[in-house]
């Protein structure tokens, strides 16, 4: 997730495709192995937004990242008089909220569906992402994120 301003898009994304082919497309995980891809597949879970649906919000705990399948999700802050500021509009290919995973930070910003958005879900607690010892390595996944 790049916290600029405009539209962000990644690889294409195409109907019929499996979860693991959607995910290798998607840069911070180009590191893993094939197995540690494997396993990261059969943990993501597939969600549905519709238009205007919240996926998190600022300041929530964060409880794993997401990746656009199709459709777009908004990107913003909230300031304390209520005024939104759009950081971006991420299509699909897109990750969103990977450094609060490994940070154990909160989610920097909001999310919402633009449109009809399928995201797949990884969650950090399921120990999917934060060591080998649960299947996926997190030094490839880091390496993906400085990219």
């Amino acid at each position: 997730m790049t916290f600029v301003t405009g539209l962000q898009c990644s690889p294409t994304m195409t109907a019929g495709q499996s979860t693991r082919q959607i995910l290798a497309k998607v840069p911070i995980f180009a590191g893993l192995a094939p197995a540690e891809m494997d396993f990261l597949a059969q943990h993501a879970l597939s969600r549905t937004y519709v238009p205007g649906q919240t996926i998190f919000n600022e300041g929530d705990a964060c409880i794993g990242l997401y990746v656009v399948v199709s459709g777009h999700v908004r990107i913003f802050k909230t300031s304390a008089s209520g005024r939104e500021q759009v950081l971006s509009i991420d299509g699909p290919g897109s990750s969103v909220a990977e450094l609060p995973v490994f940070d154990g930070g909160e989610y920097p910003a909001s999310v919402t569906a633009v449109d009809n958005a399928t995201v797949l879900f990884v969650s950090k607690y399921r120990h999917v992402i934060g060591g080998r010892r649960a299947g996926v390595g997190w030094r490839p996944v880091l390496g993906g994120i400085a990219r």
